[in-house]
């Protein structure tokens, strides 16, 4: 008995260990192969739990919603705090290349200090079954988000949408069945929660970006 519990406790360790490394690649992967300014944006305001072959799809870079989803999806955030915030990021990006210096770094990294915690995504899809359908709702969803806080275009931040709340999280939480999604905001509007079915249809933006404005005001 004492033998199966050991095994038992060593197999959830290990689990977790795999997930901690296997996210942590999301995040190597984009500063290898985009920039170490992007994947800043993504590991301060990006959290991803879901199993190990989600992460696997995301680094196997085979689909245009793959790791390139997180691409893009930096790049809205980080024109998003340049816009509501007046921080600097993107033009600090610039000059963070893969083989940027520590100063450049340095100077990335204040920008994004700056807005440490104003805004947060989270996605959970540990306890959903992955399938092509699930996977593809998940990022797109990400990317529904991203383009909501885009304030170059869009039906958000573009038209002038900004947070009550001076903090903001989002989290999408995946669903084992069908139907249209649900956004949820808190009393003070700083809390969105949506929760995503992940069997069916997989045009869910307009519902989403609809819920998104509710949780704003618009300048």
């Amino acid at each position: 008995m004492r033998l199966l519990f050991f095994c038992a406790i060593f197999f959830i360790a290990s689990s977790t260990y795999t997930q901690a490394q296997t996210s942590a690649d999301v995040v190597k992967t984009l500063e290898q192969n985009h920039s170490w300014a992007r994947a800043k944006i993504i590991e301060k305001s990006v959290t991803l739990n879901g199993p190990a072959e989600m992460f696997a799809r995301i680094l196997s870079d085979k689909r245009s919603f793959d790791i390139s989803t997180f691409s893009y999806l930096s790049s809205y955030l980080g024109k998003y705090y340049d816009k509501v915030y007046g921080t600097e990021i993107l033009n600090s990006a610039e000059k963070t290349a893969v083989n940027t210096t520590a100063e450049q770094k340095a100077a990335c990294a204040k920008e994004i200090a700056e807005v440490a915690g104003k805004l947060h995504i989270t996605l959970n899809a540990r306890n959903t079954k992955l399938t092509d359908n699930s996977y593809e709702l998940s990022m797109t969803t990400l990317t529904t988000i991203g383009e909501f806080l885009n304030p170059e275009r869009g039906v958000g931040v573009a038209l002038g949408w900004r947070p009550k709340a001076s903090k903001l999280s989002i989290i999408v939480n995946t669903l084992n069945k069908s139907g249209q999604p649900v956004v949820k905001w808190s009393a003070d509007l700083s809390n969105c929660t949506i929760d995503l079915p992940i069997v069916g249809d997989t045009n869910y933006s307009s519902v989403i970006l609809d819920g998104l404005k509710k949780g704003g005001r618009t300048k």
